[in-house]
């Protein structure tokens, strides 16, 4: 038998004495159903973003470029402010590979240690950050 019964304090709850096969069965899996899915969706879109900053931080990227702050070179969430709506991954995937300098001041940055697809990573997780 399965119910339906507000805790006092929290305001919400599920219950069931088991053995029920009906409505509210059905309801209870598809709540447990989605809970599971968006708790995989959360830790898949974490891992992404905690790998695409495992690897900024693997090349050095984080000793120069702060997340939010800007260190010698400007902060990775300024740059997706100014690139927002660009088509510029590949051109920017070119400048870690092979340095630039002069759109943010008189500072250069270095040619950087990565492959084609690593830059291309890196800058898509710079321009994906808010």
């Amino acid at each position: 038998m399965c119910w339906f019964d507000r805790d006092k304090e929290s305001g919400h709850g599920i219950f069931c004495m088991g053995g029920c096969f009906n409505h509210e069965t059905y309801i209870m899996k598809s709540i447990s159903t989605l809970a599971v899915m968006s708790l995989m969706a959360l830790t898949l879109t974490s891992f992404e973003a905690t790998a695409d900053e495992a690897l900024a931080k693997s090349k050095g990227c984080l000793n120069c470029h702060g997340i939010d702050n800007k260190i010698v070179g400007p902060a990775y969430k300024d740059v997706a402010k100014k690139y927002q709506g660009q088509n510029v991954t590949d051109q920017l995937a070119n400048k870690v590979m092979k340095g630039g300098g002069g759109v943010w001041g008189g500072m250069a940055m270095p040619p950087n240690a990565v492959t084609p697809d690593e830059a291309k990573q890196l800058v898509t997780w710079v321009l994906g950050l808010k």
